[in-house]
């Protein structure tokens, strides 16, 4: 009987999800470790070439040569974006946070436990990394709209170069030769022209009426119209025109005060103003500025006025009209004619019977 420890084992099956975090952590893993050994080599390396800088110029001490280097570096970024050269400011950001991070890396701490430096490099490397985030941000704000270096401006700017291959001229198609026109003898015999005298005579000028320029009709344009407006009388103009109101009844008789405003753009000349109330209504006395014409009806006035200037108002109106009780309300008509007013439409005013 085979030992079940020989047999062949089939591999454990894993979800694809399973399999592929699997696969992307060990590639984060490897990149990690690649990145921290690449640190440690670039520092071992600035450490042989500043010794070596140190040899040459008789220096003891090299440890302030990593600041210097690092000091350098970063001016010289600051200095290439001032004259607008941000792809080697770029370089400068990204030299000078590699140089920073390989010296974080392998920096001695003092501290014996492993997680406390494992703890003070993470921070330390974490905080490198946003500030060369942020310069190259900055860099590229910056920019704004600009080339990346002063090389392309050049380039754009050079003319380019025109093709020395001449274009050939056009070829004219060759015109056919028109024939050569046969003359025919005449049958008449040829006559000699005669000698043309000296004095030639001059034409008698010959006069030209001269024409009148036909008119040129003019359209005139119509005048503008004055336009009066019926209003109950108030001291708010906004309101106006006010067509409805309440009034108290005193003694079988409302009191109506109204007015009228130019609402048009021309006076109001030689204007009439004629007034009917309700056909059960009577006045209860004659109103002031109005007349009563001969064989007119008994619920007309009429109140005649010389001018009314645009956006202007009429004097204040009263009448007193007595109205029979049982009515709640009655209504007052107004017409207005003057020499610039449209076509009169009846303005009605409501009025509601406070009793």
């Amino acid at each position: 009987m085979p030992d079940p420890e020989n047999l062949p084992r089939m591999p454990l099956a894993l979800p694809p999800w399973r399999s592929e975090w699997q696969r992307g952590k060990e590639w984060l893993l490897r990149a990690l470790l690649w990145l921290w050994e690449a640190f440690h080599a670039i520092s071992g390396l600035l450490d042989r070439l500043n010794g070596w800088i140190a040899k040459k110029l008789n220096i003891a001490s090299t440890k302030w040569f990593v600041g210097a280097e690092l000091g350098f570096i970063f001016f010289l970024g600051l200095g290439m974006i001032q004259v607008d050269e941000y792809a080697v400011a770029l370089a400068a950001w990204i030299v000078f946070c590699f140089i920073w991070a390989s010296k974080a890396a392998s920096h001695e701490w003092k501290t014996q436990r492993q997680w406390a430096k494992a703890l003070k490099t993470s921070s330390y490397l974490l905080l490198i990394m946003t500030c060369c985030v942020a310069a190259l941000v900055w860099t590229n704000i910056r920019r704004d709209s600009k080339e990346w270096t002063n090389f392309q401006k050049l380039r754009k700017s050079k003319p380019v170069a025109q093709n020395k291959t001449s274009t050939p001229a056009p070829v004219l198609a060759k015109s056919s030769p028109s024939p050569t026109p046969v003359v025919m003898p005449s049958p008449y015999p040829a006559v000699t022209p005669r000698p043309t005298p000296r004095h030639i005579p001059k034409p008698t000028p010959t006069s030209t009426p001269i024409s009148s320029p036909s008119p040129t009709v003019t359209p005139v344009p119509p005048p503008s119209r004055a336009e009066m407006q019926f209003s109950f009388y108030t001291l708010d103009i906004k309101s106006v025109p006010f067509r409805e109101i309440t009034l108290p009844e005193i003694n079988g008789v409302v009191t109506v005060d109204f007015f009228a405003r130019n609402t048009g753009e021309n006076i109001a000349t030689n204007g009439e103003l004629i007034i009917y109330i309700c056909e059960e209504c009577k006045f209860a006395k004659e109103p002031n500025g109005f007349a009563k014409l001969s064989g007119a009806n008994e619920l007309q006035r009429n109140h005649s006025f010389q001018r009314v200037f645009p956006d202007t108002f009429m004097p204040k109106m009263t009448f007193e009209v007595m109205i029979p009780s049982k009515y709640a309300w009655f209504e007052i008509a107004g017409y207005f004619y003057c020499d610039l007013c449209a076509k009169s439409v009846p303005q009605v005013l409501r009025v509601y019977v406070k009793r």
